[in-house]
């Protein structure tokens, strides 16, 4: 249960950062462009997803018995 627990408060807590991110990139637009801002989160987005593939496992799969 207390893994369920972890999993929908990081899964909620999404929400927070997505507004966080947000007005962080409203000041940035304004201050470097949208263009700058635009590969800059991009940039952040693949940071991202490299430190997800390597350091968030999947979780073995239970075997499928055919009948």
């Amino acid at each position: 249960m207390e893994k369920r627990a972890t999993a929908i408060s990081i899964q909620t807590s999404g929400v927070y950062i997505g507004s966080a991110l947000s007005s962080f990139s409203i000041l940035s637009i304004k201050s470097i462009g949208w263009r700058a801002t635009f590969n800059g989160m991009g940039y952040l987005g693949i940071a991202l997803g490299i430190l997800i593939l390597l350091f968030v496992k999947e979780p073995p799969r239970a075997k499928v018995v055919d009948k």
